[in-house]
């Protein structure tokens, strides 16, 4: 199975339709398979639904698509390991935890002792103080899980603050943008 990871329609340019040029009507799609390393590109004609030119780029994995963006959040707040490390930071409520998952540049290969190549996601962590906290401005430092995007499977929890005193504390300030929430306590 493909996965559709970019779609760009080619628009024309408005004077170029205000003087009544025909412009083809051309997409671009970005595809890959989880199970491979690569992305492959594909340029059609919207008129004639046909592909015009198919590029195949090896050794190259795709942007994190969107649908994995909650899976990769609820598979790291589950983790026991995950727990465990903001725990030792007197997190206990993970319904206010936020886990955004990051791409990993170059092959995974490269950067550890392994033969298989995975499409790998580094995640970085947020605390809201309330419900509707602005997360952002309370980073989780120094908790980072690593995730196989592929088999959607936790490769590792990195707790850089192994010893508590030397643990980051959690800034407390809110920083809000709106008023909402303002009056919740959790």
């Amino acid at each position: 199975m493909f996965i559709l990871s970019k779609f760009i329609y080619m628009s024309q340019k408005k004077n170029e339709v205000w003087a009544g040029k025909k412009i083809p009507r051309i997409a671009i799609a970005n595809t890959y398979r989880m199970s491979e390393n690569y992305v492959s590109i594909i340029k059609m004609s919207l008129e004639t639904e046909t592909i015009i030119e198919k590029k195949k780029i090896n050794d190259v994995r795709p942007m994190i698509s969107a649908e994995y963006f909650d899976e990769i959040e609820n598979l790291v707040k589950a983790d026991p390991d995950f727990i465990k490390a903001c725990a030792r930071r007197g997190i206990s409520d993970m319904s206010l935890v936020c886990v955004d998952p990051w791409s990993s540049a170059g092959s995974w290969k490269e950067h550890e002792e392994t033969e298989k190549d995975f499409f790998v996601s580094h995640t970085f962590a947020w605390v809201r103080s309330k419900k509707n906290d602005n997360h952002y401005a309370h980073p989780i430092e120094g908790v980072n899980a690593v995730v196989d995007i592929s088999s959607l499977k936790i490769l590792r929890v990195d707790d850089y603050h192994k010893d508590d005193k030397d643990i980051i504390p959690i800034p407390k300030i809110d920083n809000n943008y709106e008023d909402q929430g303002e009056n919740e306590t959790y």
